[in-house]
């Protein structure tokens, strides 16, 4: 047992608390073995992903008044505006949620990849439809033009899927031990 919990301070049962410290806990013994590696590549990744949509869905949370009147500008979604300012935001938080939990870590590469080939066919089809281009991103993303965007996109959907691989490859052998 990684952690002690008190029940009456935590509304976490204490064996999820514990899955999760485990899940990112590295026994030195495995250091040097290819299940090391895959896992330090499964845990980078996702830490990669967590810090992106949480940066992201923060950003546009406290930009809410602007991010929700570029929705409103955007080409395609405008009519949806309203809705995709709240839901866009709450997907990404919801992504972040399912990479800490290690039971759920298949499911977030998943949702990753999925919801970046959505922003990327999007960006794709403004930028070869639309002669007005509104960035509805937020932060440091938002300084980053449409074409900048669009690879830093293809370069995040390319990690989900080396992460989705990995967890399939190692899903049998049970090496990489993600479930509670």
């Amino acid at each position: 047992m990684l952690y002690e919990v008190n029940p009456l301070q935590s509304s976490i049962p204490p064996r999820q608390i514990n899955t999760i410290l485990e899940f990112y806990y590295i026994k030195s013994k495995d250091m040097g073995t290819p299940t090391f590696r895959y896992q330090i590549l499964i845990k980078g990744i996702s830490l990669l992903f967590m810090i992106l949509f949480v940066y992201a869905a923060t950003s546009k949370l406290l930009s809410y008044e602007q991010f929700q009147i570029q929705l409103r500008k955007s080409p395609f979604i405008s009519s949806y505006s309203i809705l995709l300012a709240w839901m866009i935001p709450f997907v990404e938080y919801v992504i972040v949620g399912l990479f800490i939990i290690p039971k759920y870590i298949s499911i977030a590469f998943y949702f990753s990849f999925s919801i970046l080939i959505l922003f990327t066919v999007y960006i794709g089809l403004v930028l070869n439809l639309s002669d007005h281009i509104p960035c509805s991103c937020g932060g440091i993303i938002s300084n980053m033009g449409w074409k900048e965007h669009f690879v830093f996109n293809i370069s995040f959907i390319i990690l989900a899927l080396i992460g989705i691989m990995i967890l399939r490859r190692h899903k049998n052998n049970n090496n990489l031990k993600y479930s509670t």
